[in-house]
């Protein structure tokens, strides 16, 4: 008995850890906070807020609904590789367009160099998924955001990076990844950030 309510609350724990970490929420989170601190303006802030915010989580998730309505996608958290093809690549056409409306709005060539960066990287990944292996999203979504507001915004984030193994946790006692797709995905973000960040940067 004692073991189903340590597993009942080790199950509930995943869950929230896994939907408070999931990608549309830690990219809006990374979105609203980095606009906030770099925007020139409260009205320039709000125009790329919004904007960005439909763009690149609000018509991504809708998109993500809407396959699953027809059959195309299995659940919103995509377990399946295949699942992952059709919302991956809409998403980065979103992004695209994203990218080009902070760069109409946004003065600071900082805010364009973060948003570029993460574009290419999110691109990269999905060449990965397209090429049949899956990488925890969760964890690649994660640890891009807390290096990219580290290197350009505040040290201080980095101590949210350890938080990373929770993630990692929670999606792999879920059964939604493997080790290795958790750890793939982790991986994958320090390595092309460092690829990407270092060619832009120069």
């Amino acid at each position: 008995m004692k073991e189903k309510e340590v597993e009942r609350q080790h199950s509930h724990l995943a869950k929230a850890i896994t939907l408070i970490t999931t990608p549309a929420i830690v990219g809006g989170i990374f979105l609203l906070y980095t606009l906030y601190t770099l925007s020139p303006t409260t009205e320039v802030f709000y125009k790329t807020f919004l904007s960005v915010l439909f763009l690149s989580v609000i018509l991504p998730i809708l998109f993500i609904f809407f396959l699953m309505k027809i059959g195309k996608v299995s659940n919103f958290h995509m377990k399946e590789r295949k699942d992952r093809v059709l919302p991956f690549g809409f998403t980065l056409v979103s992004g695209v367009a994203s990218l080009l409306v902070v760069k109409s709005l946004e003065s600071d060539p900082m805010i364009i160099r973060m948003f570029l960066i993460f574009l290419i990287m999110a691109l990269g990944y999905s060449v990965i998924t397209f090429l049949k292996f899956k990488l925890s999203g969760h964890t690649f979504v994660f640890t891009s955001a807390i290096l990219i507001l580290v290197s350009y915004i505040d040290l201080r984030f980095i101590f949210l990076l350890p938080f990373v193994f929770a993630i990692a946790w929670a999606r792999v006692y879920q059964k939604e990844h493997t080790i290795g797709e958790v750890a793939g995905g982790f991986a994958y973000a320090i390595v092309s950030f460092i690829i990407f960040s270092t060619l832009i940067n120069n």
